[in-house]
Parts: C-alpha cells; sequence; structure tokens
C-alpha cells in the first residue's frame, strides 16, 4: 500500500501545496520544507538525490510557491504543540490513524492521495516537541 502511494506521488501529483495560503495565520512560528523535483536558485536548501528541500519560515511559503515551479510536496514543522490541538487548528474533516501516524482531510491543503479508500492530503506525527504534518504526506524523515 505504501510503495502504492509513493508511487502516484512522484508521478504526477506535484500539485500538493497549500491551498489559499492561510496556514501563517495558523502556526505563525513554523516551519517549512518545500520539497522540489528540480535544483532552485534558492537559498537554505540541500540536494536530496532527486531535487532541492528548501527551508524557511511559513510566513514566506507564498513568494516560495511562485519561485518554484515542480513542488512535490512539503512539511510543516510546529514546536510545543500537540497532535490534538493541530488537529483542530487544521479543521480536519476525516482522519484516521496507521503505523503513528494521523491522515485525513484539510480544507488548508490541495489535492492529495488515496489511503484506505479516503481522499487524504496530509499526515501528521508527533516528533518530541513538534508537530510534523507533511502534504500529502510526510517527505523527510521523521
Amino acid at each position: 500500500m505504501i510503495f502504492l502511494l509513493i508511487i502516484a506521488l512522484f508521478c504526477g501529483l506535484n500539485m500538493c501545496f497549500v491551498g489559499n495560503f492561510t496556514l501563517k495565520g495558523v502556526f505563525p512560528e513554523a516551519q517549512v520544507e518545500v520539497y522540489t523535483a528540480s535544483k532552485t536558485n534558492l537559498k537554505n536548501k540541500i540536494d536530496n538525490g532527486m531535487g532541492e528541500i528548501v527551508f524557511d519560515s511559513i510566513q514566506n511559503l507564498n513568494e516560495l510557491h511562485n519561485q518554484i515551479d515542480d513542488i512535490q510536496g512539503f512539511t510543516i514543522k510546529i514546536k510545543g504543540q500537540c497532535v490534538e490541538r493541530v488537529l483542530k487548528k487544521l479543521k480536519v474533516t476525516n482522519c484516521f490513524s496507521e503505523n503513528n501516524s494521523i491522515y485525513g482531510r484539510s480544507q488548508y491543503f490541495k489535492r492529495g492521495v488515496v489511503m484506505n479508500s479516503l481522499e487524504v492530503n496530509f499526515q501528521i506525527v508527533q516528533k518530541g516537541d513538534c508537530v510534523l504534518v507533511g502534504s500529502p504526506i510526510i517527505l523527510g524523515d521523521y
């Protein structure tokens, strides 16, 4: 199942960025990792072998979206929050848990992937004092 999800993700679901960029008001202190399929001329990035990971504040997410053509997904790192509080702020409509992750739908994210017969557009996990929210799923390690 996960293998099929990863294949679907890298076969054209690169339109999975934030829907209306209002997340910067919901989590103003959050950091974001934007995963691209190609090289950029942006600062604060690393080459991950398939493209780049660009690191920045969520406050700059709109600018990053305008500068990057091939966003594959992103991960938002929110410090000092618990999963339940983040889920509430994301206004989740459907969700389920699997392997210590919660998957679901939120109005804050565009297109997603199908898992367990449900279309989901985010994955969320608790990692120490941070909550990681990936869309459509967390692409980096956690």
